[in-house]
């Protein structure tokens, strides 16, 4: 194990060569470089990330991300992302994946909710979006740029587009 590390657990351990500061908890939990925290059975946590597993089935964590869940995982290659959940997984850099099954495969994906999946970059990606206010409602950009609209319904179900100011 590396210098200022902790390895608890059946072979659990933390990366060799110079890196430091690695925490691995957990049966087989590992920590591929330095400041990465892996809690759980067969967890797997590279630079400065965090992974989570529940028993019986590992996650893996790419630098600067957070997996938790069973079986949740990521592109080793991807970094700065978040997932969330039961066989969730991101595949691109600054994906995120809540649910499960949920899985993010382009560059700032969102995916939410069970069994989501978002293949265009920079998008939120959910089976129904449902506002929680009333009046409440979804503001688009014009496609110049230059105004932006609130799309929302009146009390007879009609749409109504307002410009936001």
């Amino acid at each position: 194990n590396s210098l200022d590390s902790i390895a608890i657990g059946r072979n659990a351990c933390t990366a060799a060569g110079g890196f430091s500061a690695g925490v691995a908890i957990g049966t087989c939990a590992r920590v591929t470089s330095s400041a990465g925290v892996a809690i759980g059975e067969f967890a797997v946590a590279g630079d400065a990330a965090v992974a989570i597993s529940g028993a019986g089935s590992g996650v893996t964590a790419g630098p600067r991300s957070i997996v938790i869940g069973n079986a949740g995982s990521m592109n080793a290659a991807a970094c700065s992302a978040i997932v969330m959940g039961r066989l969730a997984c991101v595949n691109a850099n600054f994906g995120m994946a809540f649910g499960e099954n949920a899985c993010s495969l382009a560059v700032g994906g969102i995916a939410l909710g069970d069994n989501v999946c978002t293949s265009t970059a920079n998008t939120l990606t959910v089976k129904e979006l449902q506002t929680c206010v009333a009046g409440g409602g979804l503001i688009v950009k014009t496609p110049d740029g230059t105004a932006r609209y609130k799309i929302t319904v009146d009390n007879a179900g009609a749409i109504v587009s307002t410009l936001v100011v």
